[in-house]
């Protein structure tokens, strides 16, 4: 119902002030922002409430989580362009208007004699139109900043978790899930059946993800190495984040430097243990043997994977 509000504004907005259809849905996009945001606070808090238990749970709660990050750092990189345009088209109204002025002062400079004609050659630039110059960063773009900097945190552990688990299961360390007395599809749209009532995103089926998490054409050293640069990455974000989050006040921060260390900490040990379980996959050991462990510790949403 307020998807189908926030599209109508904008389409009044738009016949109001005769824009094209191609024009940003302002509104739209901040309502669709709040509702994967309530999505996914309603997915991580699951995982925090161990509502999703096992390895094979939290992959799919994970994969799910991936997807929804993905979809807010859409809608994050549309609502960022839209401010870029607005600043574009300030910044060229402010230059044409600087263009139509300067015809009138250098008339006034040529009165003045020889210093007008030197100000004529020298310093005509009324015919020339200066390229873009980004507005220099304020502390709200900042914030912005390490907001987005959070949201492609959270995805990139989100994908790096689900690879390692599906490493695990390829080496037979980790087992699927048989049950006598229900399915998996059947867990899977009970858990995701309150999604089904928002329009946008649209939820996803228990085939998408079988699709979307069928790693059987990676091969086991493709699949580790691509799980291990997930968690590289991720600590890459964790460092620029601790970078700029000195620059905010602390009053006004998305996140406490003490939970981005928290982060820092699943990134390092998971791929220390994905970097031990490359060695033993590199010379050709049977890892089905092997122990896994999976534990909150570190962080309360993001798991730390051990294998002895």
């Amino acid at each position: 119902m307020i998807q189908k509000e926030a599209s109508a504004i904008d389409y009044l907005f738009r016949e109001e002030h005769k824009l094209d259809a191609r024009t940003t849905p302002y509104v739209t996009n901040y309502v669709l922002s709040i509702t994967v945001s309530i999505l996914e606070h309603y997915l991580s808090l699951s995982i925090e409430l161990d509502l999703f238990t096992g390895h094979h749970d939290l992959s799919i709660a994970f994969w799910y989580w991936d997807f929804l990050m993905s979809t807010q750092l859409n809608v994050s990189n549309m609502m960022l362009m839209a401010k870029v345009e607005r600043d574009k088209l300030q910044q060229t109204i402010i230059l044409q208007e600087e263009q139509n002025n300067a015809p009138t002062k250098l008339k006034r400079e040529k009165k003045k004699g020889k210093r007008g004609e030197k100000g004529k050659r020298g310093g005509n630039k009324g015919g020339t139109t200066s390229a873009y110059t980004p507005p220099e960063m304020t502390a709200e773009d900042v914030e912005d900043q390490i907001n987005y900097l959070i949201l492609g945190l959270k995805r990139t552990l989100c994908r790096g978790t689900v690879r390692f688990i599906a490493a695990l299961t390829q080496a037979g360390i980790c087992k699927k899930p048989k049950y006598e007395f229900t399915s998996q599809e059947k867990r899977y749209e009970k858990r995701f059946e309150l999604f089904q009532t928002v329009n946008h995103p649209p939820a996803l089926k228990y085939d998408d993800y079988v699709q979307g998490s069928d790693f059987s054409s990676v091969s086991q050293l493709e699949l580790i190495t691509s799980a291990s640069e997930c968690f590289k990455s991720a600590k890459v974000i964790v460092d620029n984040i601790l970078e700029n989050i000195v620059k905010v006040d602390k009053l006004y921060l998305a996140v406490r430097k003490e939970e981005v260390m928290k982060l820092a900490k699943v990134c390092v040990g998971n791929n220390l243990y994905l970097h031990k379980m490359l060695l033993q996959a590199q010379k050709g050991n049977d890892l089905s043997n092997s122990v896994m462990m999976m534990d909150f510790k570190s962080h309360n949403q993001f798991c730390s994977i051990t294998i002895n």
